[in-house]
C-alpha cells in the first residue's frame, strides 16, 4: 500500500499508517541524538562525489538544529527546505486527516501547479548554491 494512497481506507489501515509514521518519527529523533552524541551525520553522496552542493544537502543539519530551536542555523543549513517545511507540515497533515476519516483527497489543477513551481524552485535552488556569488546558499 503507497503511503499517500488517497483511496477510502477503513481504520485498521489508518492505524498501520499511523504506526508507520511513528517509526519514521521515532528514527528520526534516534538519528538526532545519536548526531548530537557524535557529531556523525549521514554524508551527501552527490556532493562527496562530485564536490557539488545538492539541493538537499544540508536538511539533516537543519532538523538538528530545528530539534535545538537554532532557527537561524538552520535556515543558513538548507534554506529553502526551511521556507518550504511549513507548507509541507501542512499538506501531510491535511493527508492524514483524510486518511483518518477514510476519504479521497481530490486533487485541483493548482496543485499540480504548486508541485511543478516547488519543483522548479528544487532546480534553481541547486543550480545556484553551487555559482560563487551565490555562496550564501551552501550549508
Amino acid at each position: 500500500m503507497h503511503l499517500f494512497n488517497m483511496k477510502s481506507t477503513n481504520w485498521h489501515n489508518s492505524k498501520k499508517i499511523i504506526k508507520l509514521h511513528i517509526v519514521i518519527v521515532l528514527i528520526g529523533i534516534i538519528y538526532i541524538i545519536w548526531y548530537r552524541l557524535t557529531h556523525i551525520g549521514i554524508p551527501c553522496v552527490f556532493h562527496t562525489v562530485t564536490g557539488l552542493y545538492c539541493p538537499g544537502c544540508g536538511i539533516s543539519r537543519m532538523f538538528f538544529e530545528l530539534s535545538q530551536f537554532d532557527f537561524l542555523k538552520a535556515f543558513h543549513n538548507n534554506v529553502l527546505a526551511f521556507i518550504l517545511l511549513p507548507y509541507g507540515v501542512f499538506v501531510y497533515i491535511r493527508h492524514m486527516i483524510y486518511i483518518m476519516k477514510g476519504k479521497g483527497y481530490k486533487y485541483k489543477k493548482r496543485h499540480q501547479y504548486i508541485s511543478y513551481a516547488i519543483l522548479a524552485l528544487v532546480i534553481a535552488f541547486g543550480i545556484l548554491r553551487n555559482i560563487p556569488c551565490f555562496y550564501y546558499f551552501r550549508p
